[in-house]
C-alpha cells in the first residue's frame, strides 16, 4: 500500500499543477491531462487499497471508485486532442466521449447499494463489479489509446507546415507516455487474465517510473501554437488543404506571379540567411516577405514542392555541410555545428541531416576528408 499511496499522491500533485494552469502553456490540453492524472491517481490508490486487503475488511466501500475507471481513457484522448488542436475553445462534442460511463452509472450505483457480502463475492481482481465490465473497460481503453496514437502521428506531420524545428513541439514525450500507458493496460490485462500476484504487486514500480518521466517532460513543455487566433485559423486551413487533391486546391497566384514570388523568396533567404534563426516559423517568414501565412505556404507547396520545414531545413543542412567541411569550424563539436547552422536541437539536426543526405553528420564528414576554406 505504501508505494501505491506515494505514487497516487505524486500523480494528484501533478494533476493539481496542470489543473491550476501553473505552466500557462497548452492550457486545454494540460487541463484535460490534469483530469486524466487525477483519475489515474484514484485508480492507483484503489489498487493499493485492494493490495492491502482494505476492501476485505471494509466491503461496504467496494465499488465507489469503479465508475471512475471508465472516464480515464476518454480524458486522455481529449487531452491529446487539445494539445494538437488549433482551436481555443472546448467544443460540446468533447463530452460525448463520456456517454459510455454515464450510461453505466446506474449499474454501478445499483452495485454500490448492494449488501456488502454480495459485493465482496462479486469483486474481481481488478475491482470492477464483474468480468464483463473488466473486458469492456480493457476494450474501451485500447480503442482510445489507439486513437490517441493516431492523433499524435498526424500532429507530428502537421507541425512541419509552420515550424522549422519540431523537437520541442512534436509531443514525443506524450507519445512515450502513451506507450507507457499502453504498457500499464497490458499489465492490467495480465492481472485480470492470469491473476498473478507477482505482476499485481510489482506493477507499481512501473507506474512510478512512468509518473516521474511524465512529470519531467510535462514541466518542460513549450507552447505548441504561440500564435494569435487569426494565424491559428490560417494554419488550420493550410493543414486542411493538405488533405485535398492538388487539383481541388484553389489557385492563389498565376504562373507569372508564382515565378516572381519564388525568385523574391530565394533572394530573401539566401541574402539574409534567415534559416539561421532557430525560432524561424512560417508566420515570421511570411512577415519578412510580405505575404500572408496561407500565401507563403501555397508558394512553398506549389513553387518548390516542399513544406516549410523541408524548405528551411534544406538550407540548414547545406550550411551544416559547409561548416563540417570547413577548416575554420573544426573546433566545433556536432552540437555546435547544429546550432551554427540554425538547428535548435541536436535531435532535429541528426534526423534531418540523415534523412536528406542518407548519412549521419559524422559519416558525411568522414567521407570528405579534405577541408575547404
Amino acid at each position: 500500500m505504501g508505494i501505491d499511496a506515494f505514487i497516487s499522491g505524486g500523480v494528484v500533485l501533478l494533476a493539481f499543477v496542470l489543473l491550476t494552469n501553473a505552466l500557462n502553456v497548452n492550457v486545454l490540453g494540460n487541463r484535460w491531462l490534469g483530469v486524466f492524472l487525477l483519475l489515474l491517481g484514484i485508480l492507483i490508490f484503489d489498487k493499493g487499497l485492494f493490495e492491502a486487503q482494505f476492501y476485505l475488511r471494509h466491503p461496504v466501500l467496494i465499488g465507489y471508485t469503479d465508475i471512475v475507471f471508465f472516464f480515464i481513457a476518454p480524458t486522455l484522448y481529449l487531452s491529446v486532442g487539445h494539445f494538437i488542436s488549433l482551436a481555443t475553445g472546448n467544443p460540446k462534442k468533447d463530452y460525448f466521449h463520456f456517454l459510455l460511463p454515464v450510461l453505466l452509472l446506474p449499474v454501478f450505483i445499483y452495485f454500490i447499494l448492494q449488501d456488502p457480502a454480495v459485493k465482496l463475492n462479486r469483486m474481481s481482481a481488478v475491482g470492477v463489479p464483474n468480468a464483463g465490465f473488466t473486458v469492456l473497460l480493457i476494450f474501451q481503453m485500447s480503442i482510445y489509446v489507439s486513437l490517441s496514437f493516431n492523433k499524435l502521428k498526424i500532429h507530428q506531420r502537421n507541425i512541419e507546415v509552420f515550424a522549422s524545428s519540431t523537437a520541442s513541439i512534436n509531443l514525443r514525450w506524450l507519445w512515450y507516455f502513451l506507450m507507457g500507458f499502453a504498457g500499464m493496460l497490458f499489465v492490467f490485462m495480465l492481472e485480470f487474465f492470469i491473476d498473478t500476484d507477482w505482476i499485481f504487486i510489482h506493477s507499481s514500480y512501473g507506474y512510478l517510473v512512468g509518473v516521474y518521466a511524465l512529470a519531467y517532460y510535462v514541466l518542460q513543455q513549450q507552447e505548441i501554437f504561440p500564435f494569435d487566433q487569426a494565424v491559428r485559423s490560417d494554419i488550420q486551413q493550410i493543414i486542411e488543404n493538405d488533405f485535398l487533391n492538388p487539383k481541388e486546391r484553389s489557385r492563389r497566384f498565376s504562373e507569372t506571379q508564382l515565378l516572381a514570388l519564388k525568385q523574391q523568396l530565394l533572394r530573401l533567404v539566401e541574402a539574409e540567411k534567415v534559416y539561421l534563426e532557430e525560432d524561424l516559423n512560417l508566420p515570421k517568414l511570411a512577415d519578412k516577405i510580405g505575404l500572408t501565412t496561407h500565401d507563403l505556404s501555397y508558394l512553398l507547396n506549389e513553387g518548390f514542392g516542399q513544406s516549410f520545414f523541408q524548405f528551411i531545413n534544406t538550407y540548414r543542412v547545406e550550411e551544416a555541410k559547409r561548416l563540417l567541411l570547413s577548416d575554420q569550424y573544426q573546433h566545433l563539436n556536432m552540437v555546435g555545428i547544429a546550432y551554427a547552422a540554425g538547428f535548435s536541437s541536436k535531435t532535429t539536426f541528426y534526423t534531418t541531416f540523415k534523412k536528406m543526405t542518407r548519412q549521419s553528420p559524422a559519416e558525411f564528414k568522414a567521407s570528405h576528408p579534405a577541408f575547404v576554406e
